[in-house]
């Protein structure tokens, strides 16, 4: 399990087990009909602690006798598998669990999160992952596919299949959540080893495999039936020509360095995939056989080296392209075609210069966007022809009526519209939008889904932030930077447009004299949490609401920040 150290666990005895079965089990296993058979399940659990809490999760509150009796009989009937480190008495009571699951979905979902990983596992991949394979069946909406991701989930977690992660909403390689709150789930090292092991057996054939292996595992039959992929590849330069899977629907490839390349012809014949991950790959030119995966609806190329994508633009029925990370400079205007497309996340393509002027408007069934990180892009003003490059501009948004996730930073101030309120007609429900150079510096350990960043240092603030009325009224999180010609905040703005707001942060606004001084600021700062104020040198007055705590603080210097 990679430990540094490990301790053994003695079995726990008869009685004990019984006590600790019951707690979870609970009150209906004391029952004069149940009791028996009950006992005998929990013998069944050898005394393993992980066995024990298991099952009994399982069969919590179950009064039928008879599913209790089929309990017992697969315990005992079950056949020893040999999986390394995993005892068989555990082996066959996680199996139990996971048999009693009370949905298809839930099983399908457990069984999706042994092959995405051996750590931490992405909300946001499952989720892109979930609606590739279509396992939410009949369920088309995003914001639906999220509730049922989350409650299944929590479902496992209630199983003890999976474990709470302490990390937080960001990524370890930077970057926020597009869908979820909490990042990251995890797996324990013994449920990951016995889920892959009932993963493997018909009617499923999923297989975790090491690249260097796939060679000679590509002869047999079950490569030929397998239906999903987990590939990892260590230290390779190139796999092996052609990928002969004709059953695939879910291939997910994991490599250690940047210089793993891909055969041309690597996807000629896996017509049937569905969902498509390559980490850390090198796609310099990318596979043409990419071309013929008709029915991909999810791809992620996350942290890869990418430069000519235009082949994507024949994947019409794509919903999901994720680009994180990766040192992608040129969108392809073949980006068109993608009618389809929901999903589109950039986060941290640091590289970025080009994205056509008429691709925005052209993904007319988007919901998600994310260009956070995306340091090098510049938004072209509307009618600005910008040489060879082109880019798309910020008023092309408002031709994105399903847009709900935005996540944009907009260095360059002269590329916000002047007679267009883009980001205050957009629907939004979850959005991280920062204007100005340094707006977006230092605050990302602030846990917020509606965050605004306003530095206005070069244009008329007051007429901006009216701009953003909408947004501000609905904004967890707000940072307003070099506002040079408003003396209170709240009086100059609608009187509601705080309502929501947990965290304000001020900074270098000289005219700013009172925050708020006025009849309804009590309505304003109801959730108000921190305040965070810094260089504001004229600030004498501050009047704080919340939780009905009323503060009056008189500030005679504030020309440092806090």
């Amino acid at each position: 399990m990679g430990t540094q150290k490990q301790f053994c666990l003695q079995h726990l005895s008869e009685p004990e087990a019984w006590n600790l079965f019951t707690k979870i089990a609970g009150d209906s296993v004391e029952s004069h009909e149940l009791r028996p058979t009950a006992v005998d399940v929990a013998k069944e659990c050898a005394g393993l602690p992980v066995a024990i809490v298991t099952v009994a999760k399982a069969l919590r509150g179950e009064k039928d006798l008879a599913i209790w009796r089929n309990a017992l009989e697969e315990l005992k009937t079950s056949t020893p598998v040999d999986i390394g480190e995993v005892n068989e008495k555990v082996y066959s009571c996680l199996q139990l669990s996971y048999h009693h699951l009370k949905s298809d979905e839930a099983k399908s979902l457990f069984l999706l999160c042994s092959l995405v990983g051996d750590g931490d596992i992405s909300m946001d991949s499952l989720l892109q992952y979930a609606m590739g394979l279509n396992l939410f069946k009949g369920l088309y909406s995003w914001e639906k596919a999220v509730n049922r991701l989350i409650t299944l989930v929590k479902n496992l977690k209630v199983s003890s299949l999976l474990l709470d992660n302490r990390a937080d909403r960001y990524n370890h390689m930077g970057g926020r959540n597009l869908f979820f709150d909490d990042a990251f789930i995890r797996m324990h090292d013994v449920v990951r080893d016995v889920a892959r092991s009932i993963a493997s057996k018909d009617p499923h054939l999923f297989v975790v495999k090491e690249g260097v292996e796939l060679r000679e595992w590509q002869r047999t039959d079950r490569c030929r039936n397998c239906s999903r992929m987990s590939l990892m590849c260590r230290n390779m330069d190139e796999l092996a020509q052609g990928l002969v899977c004709p059953q695939l629907e879910f291939f997910l490839l994991n490599s250690s360095d940047y210089h793993l390349k891909i055969p041309d012809d690597f996807f000629l014949d896996t017509k049937q995939l569905r969902v498509l991950g390559l980490c850390s790959a090198s796609l310099a030119t990318s596979p043409s056989s990419l071309g013929f995966l008709s029915n991909l609806q999810t791809l992620c190329l996350n942290n890869c080296e990418l430069q000519d994508i235009a082949v994507i633009g024949k994947l019409k029925r794509l919903q999901i392209l994720s680009l994180a990370r990766s040192d992608i400079r040129h969108l392809p205007k073949e980006m068109m075609g993608l009618s389809d497309l929901r999903v589109l996340d950039l986060q941290y393509c640091r590289w970025l210069q080009v994205l056509p002027r008429d691709v925005i408007s052209s993904l007319s069934q988007l919901e998600y966007l994310s260009m956070e990180g995306c340091f090098g892009f510049k938004w072209d003003p509307v009618g600005f022809n910008n040489g060879e490059r082109n880019n798309a501009c910020l008023s092309k948004l408002k031709h994105l009526s399903g847009l709900r996730t935005l996540e944009v930073e907009v260095s360059d101030l002269s590329s916000l519209p002047k007679d267009d309120v883009v980001f205050d007609n957009l629907n939004l429900t979850r959005y991280s939008i920062a204007i100005g150079s340094d707006s977006s510096m230092g605050i990302d350990e602030y846990k917020a889904t509606r965050r605004l960043l306003l530095e206005l240092n070069e244009v008329e603030s007051l007429q901006m932030l009216k701009c953003f009325s909408n947004l501000l009224k609905k904004s967890q999180f707000v940072l307003l930077r070099g506002l040079d010609d408003t003396k209170d905040v709240v009086h100059e703005l609608d009187k509601d447009s705080f309502m929501e707001l947990e965290y304000l942060s001020i900074v270098s606004c000289p005219a700013i004299h009172s925050i708020p001084c006025n009849a309804f600021a009590k309505e304003s700062f109801v959730n108000l949490r921190i305040l965070s104020l810094g260089d504001c040198e004229r600030l004498k007055l501050l009047k704080i609401f919340g939780n009905y705590l009323t503060i009056w603080i008189l500030i005679e210097q504030l020309n440092q920040p806090i």
